[in-house]
Formats: structure tokens, C-alpha cells, sequence
């Protein structure tokens, strides 16, 4: 993980959280984490033994051996309570499933920090499903596009519409340069897709629409 997306993860954390990273792979994110709050309680998980040898291995690196490595399919086998999960780098998909999966654990959980690498609008109704409301949204360019999500632990999750969970709540709000970049981008793309369709083409109403409302979004 580039240091750009490491800030990004770690800028929706609060000195007070006690932070679990999920899927945690080199464990550059936990050690991030502990440079910036020296005294914060951290835990990093995987779901393999392969990443976790990793992990440990960057955690003496940086001469770190006060956070606690757990092999663990997503939240089943974390022995402790976190009041942050971080989930990132992984696929919509992936990330509702371990949503779900661990909705016990998510009992004493008081935020999320997400970031999907695919399928957002599957990680975000994961997080309305869980009970959380989202509270923050940004992206990033690291290569490709990243879209991050901080969501807090409600009693009612709001509703949202099938668009935001598409394309995010809060940046079709705020239109950060960076998401007006990105939805130009995705656009010209389609455009370019459906210059290439017949009239009678099954996939141009759909791909039309989408054009429709990412314009919408930007105008």
C-alpha cells in the first residue's frame, strides 16, 4: 500500500479510537498508525497465514512489537474488541461479506473505515445493512481511483438512494476536484462505448443512462 492511500486510511482516524486493520497484508497501515499515535491500541488481522508472516516481519522492521497479529476470516476470530475497523483494499463483495459475517463483532463497533477497490455501491450497502450511517467520503488517485468511506455506528441508517450508493452520498455532495475528475474520465469512456454500439445495441439504454446521470452529477 502507497504512502498516499496510508494517509488517507489514517486521516479518519481519531487519537481515541482503538483501530483493528482487516486484511492488513504487510501491515504497513497498523505501523502508519503507530508512528502517528504512539499510545493507540492496534490490532491487524488475515484471513492467511502468508500475510500475517509478513506483517510480523514489517513489525520488526520498524522495531514494533506491541500490536497483536490475529488469524482471522474478516471478524470471527478477533478476541477483543476494536471501536474502529479499517477495511481496505479489498472488493465490494468481499467487504459485505465480512460485514455480514461479523455482525456480532460489529455489536461494539463504533466506525468503519472502508475502501473497496471495485464494487462500491456493495460496500456501501454493506455499511447501511450493518447499522452505520456514512459520515465522510473522499477519493484519491494512487494509479487508479480510490473512493474511501468513514461511517458511524447509528440507530437508524438513513436511506439512500441506488445513485449513492453508486456514487457515494456525500461526494455527489461536495464534488471534490479530484471525483469531478474522475466522472469526466468515466464519461468520455462511455461515450466512447456507445459510439461504437448499433442503435439496437441491448447494452446502450443502460450505458445511456449512465451517462445521463453523471452529467447530471457534474452540471
Amino acid at each position: 500500500m502507497k504512502q498516499l492511500r496510508l494517509k488517507a486510511l489514517a486521516s479518519f482516524v481519531n487519537e481515541e479510537d482503538s483501530v483493528l486493520d482487516v486484511g492488513t497484508d504487510h501491515g504497513y497501515l497498523p505501523v502508519c498508525l503507530r508512528k502517528q499515535y504512539p499510545q493507540m491500541d492496534i490490532g491487524a488481522s488475515d484471513v492467511a497465514e502468508g500475510p500475517l508472516k509478513k506483517c510480523t516481519e514489517t513489525f520488526a522492521k520498524y522495531r514494533i512489537g506491541d500490536i497483536p497479529v490475529y488469524l482471522s476470516d474478516g471478524l470471527k476470530d478477533i478476541p477483543k474488541p476494536y471501536s474502529c475497523v479499517i477495511i481496505a483494499g479489498m472488493g465490494g463483495q468481499t467487504i459485505r461479506k465480512i460485514l455480514q459475517e461479523g455482525a456480532e463483532y460489529l455489536q461494539h463497533v463504533e466506525k468503519l473505515i472502508i475502501e473497496p477497490n471495485s464494487e462500491p455501491e456493495k460496500a456501501r450497502k454493506a455499511i447501511r445493512e450493518a447499522g452505520y450511517r456514512i459520515q465522510s467520503e473522499s477519493m484519491i488517485k494512487e494509479y487508479k481511483y480510490y473512493v474511501l468511506i468513514e461511517a458511524q455506528k447509528c440507530e437508524e441508517a438513513p436511506e439512500y438512494t441506488e445513485d449513492e450508493y453508486v456514487y457515494g452520498p456525500c461526494l455527489m455532495k461536495e464534488k471534490p476536484a479530484i471525483y469531478r475528475e474522475y466522472l469526466e474520465k468515466e464519461y468520455n469512456k462511455t461515450v466512447k462505448v456507445l459510439e461504437k454500439l448499433s442503435i439496437h445495441h441491448p447494452d446502450r439504454p443502460a450505458l445511456t443512462e449512465k451517462c445521463r446521470k453523471i452529467r447530471g452529477i457534474l452540471d
